[in-house]
């Protein structure tokens, strides 16, 4: 471990210069350009960042953005196959599924919840485990169940994990006209609703690896700071996927996947930022990765897949919180609704 906590290979974070303007001019497609890389404060890690991304206030468009279709190769990190309780035997093809009506929620009255956000603006936060090799390489995605669930759901943004074709979930539940997506390392990525939404920067970081007993692969966090075009408030979202075996904190330690993370969201955030972080851990509450990160960011919500490891995180208040069921995964689909 270097001086920071920060164990196994130098993270390295890129958030492509200009990327925000790109993106409503190129129609939302997911491609880069090079940037100047700047040296991070932080020893060994190197990202790429715009040195006038302050929250900028841009006008907002008249024209909707569309993400093009982008598929991916990459499934480094996805648990195919994978056993998360001792004794499990892994979920098995030809499983039947349907879009999951809501299995937990939590709100307050409808009073309530009108006088906490008085003259401010709710968002909705998604994590979904998209179980890809079995929901889409086997079932050849289930009639589109999952997309079906996202878009009844219409959240604001998605965190996804085990996802090779984020443009593909998009296109099959209709989306593909309001939502723009990264499709990120290690089969995950993130989307959001550009009628609401404006990408800032973004980037990612390896911030664990499996243990050999059980081995896919190094793990990401992905961010992204995303502007609401109403008030002009800033969101880093934050997307983990975390390392097996289950609850070990994979070969580096939970200490040190916990820190890589909560270092990742420091060197990326900004003061006046809400801060969301989502994820499948592969932690479940209680242990030291989870408590760690909930020390340093309150853990709203836990769903109950795989003995709970899907969290949502966050530094700002929470109206309601919500498990809308598998929808054809062997995960839920966890969503809180927000205050900015």
């Amino acid at each position: 471990a270097d001086s920071c906590g920060l164990r196994g290979p130098h993270v390295h974070i890129e958030s492509p210069l200009g990327r925000a303007r790109r993106r409503r001019e190129n129609m939302g497609c997911c491609t880069s350009s090079p940037a100047q890389a700047a040296a991070s404060p932080i020893t060994g890690l190197t990202f790429e960042s715009n040195p006038n991304e302050s929250t900028p206030q841009l006008p907002r468009p008249t024209i909707l953005t569309q993400c093009q279709n982008r598929t991916t190769s990459a499934t480094a990190g996805q648990d195919q196959q994978k056993s998360k309780q001792a004794g499990q035997e892994p979920k098995q093809a030809g499983l039947s599924a349907s879009v999951g009506e809501p299995a937990v929620t939590v709100t307050d009255s409808p009073e309530v919840r009108e006088s906490m956000v008085a003259g401010r603006v709710t968002f909705k936060v998604m994590t979904y485990n998209l179980f890809w090799w079995n929901l889409y390489g086997q079932r050849n995605g289930n009639n589109g169940s999952a997309s079906k669930l996202i878009a009844a759901a219409r959240p604001d943004i998605i965190g996804f994990q085990e996802t090779d074709d984020v443009f593909r979930v998009l296109r099959e539940g209709g989306m593909s006209g309001t939502y723009s997506a990264l499709q990120e390392p290690r089969a995950t990525a993130v989307a959001w609703d550009s009628t609401k939404w404006q990408l800032l920067s973004n980037g990612y970081g390896d911030v664990a690896e499996d243990q050999r007993q059980q081995y896919y692969g190094l793990r990401v966090a992905t961010w992204a700071r995303l502007q609401n075009w109403e008030i002009g408030k800033v969101v880093l979202f934050v997307n983990h996927h975390g390392p097996l075996t289950v609850n070990s904190g994979g070969q580096w330690g939970a200490e040190a996947t916990a820190n890589n993370i909560w270092n990742l969201i420091e060197q990326n955030r900004q003061p006046d930022d809400v801060v969301v972080l989502v994820g499948d851990f592969n932690s479940m509450r209680g242990t030291q990765t989870i408590t760690i990160l909930a020390s340093r960011i309150p853990l709203r919500f836990t769903g109950t897949s795989f003995g709970g490891v899907d969290h949502i995180f966050t530094n700002t208040e929470v109206v309601s919180t919500q498990n809308l069921g598998p929808g054809g995964s062997d995960h839920d689909a966890l969503m809180a609704t927000l205050v900015i």
